[in-house]
């Protein structure tokens, strides 16, 4: 819902929601700015606090449906910054660290990989869609026979695009924070396809889901 301020967004979201919370429905919001913590309050609902300091947060390892000591956990960045905080949020599952720059070939005698994600990074990488794909070539050699690859990446084109999207693509490229105004569908499914045997890339909005296996 587009509005200018003090136009009842909220006032609706609130009537909508405190409708479908009496008739037994299941309601839950993403409240950054904790809007909602009284109507959460008046129905007995529960809060959940997710941020950078808070003791709670959204572990995907949970949903593999195993002990803790049969998980391995790897991670891999540039920034040793990022590393020491993820590393200390995941430190229960004593992950091991490797820093690394992903357009490089990864010379390391770590053991082979069932699985690797890469979320939230094509984007941001400097260069064409053709020459990023070379992050696969590097990923590749870190998996096992059938070996999985998968993740998300923001695209400018072949992907439809409102005009608050362009608006905010334009202003992070600028910022340099992407670099992704050539970032395009085709070449990043002929790319996967080149590389492994199974692939496939689903578009939701302006962001393609990747899967692709050994």
């Amino acid at each position: 819902c587009l509005a200018s301020s003090g136009s009842g967004k909220s006032y609706m979201a609130k009537l909508l929601i405190s409708r479908y919370l009496l008739n037994g429905i299941k309601v839950m919001v993403i409240d950054p700015q904790g809007e909602y913590r009284a109507l959460v309050k008046r129905f007995d609902g529960q809060l959940i606090d997710l941020s950078a300091t808070s003791k709670t947060i959204i572990n995907p390892l949970d949903l593999m449906g195993h002990d803790y000591p049969e998980k391995r956990l790897a991670l891999m960045d540039l920034n040793p910054n990022s590393l020491k905080f993820t590393a200390e949020k995941v430190s229960r599952y004593k992950p091991e660290i490797y820093r690394g720059n992903i357009l490089e070939p990864i010379e390391t005698d770590m053991e082979k990989f069932d699985s690797i994600a890469i979320n939230a990074v094509i984007h941001c990488l400097p260069g064409t869609m053709s020459t990023k794909l070379v992050v696969f070539d590097h990923i590749n050699a870190l998996l096992n026979p059938g070996g999985v690859v998968f993740g998300s990446t923001i695209l400018n084109i072949g992907v439809k695009q409102n005009w608050l999207t362009k608006k905010f693509m334009k202003n992070f490229n600028n910022r340099r924070i992407f670099c992704n105004l050539e970032d395009d569908l085709s070449t990043l499914e002929e790319g996967l396809t080149e590389r492994f045997s199974k692939s496939e890339v689903k578009v939701i909005g302006t962001v393609a889901l990747f899967r692709a296996e050994v």
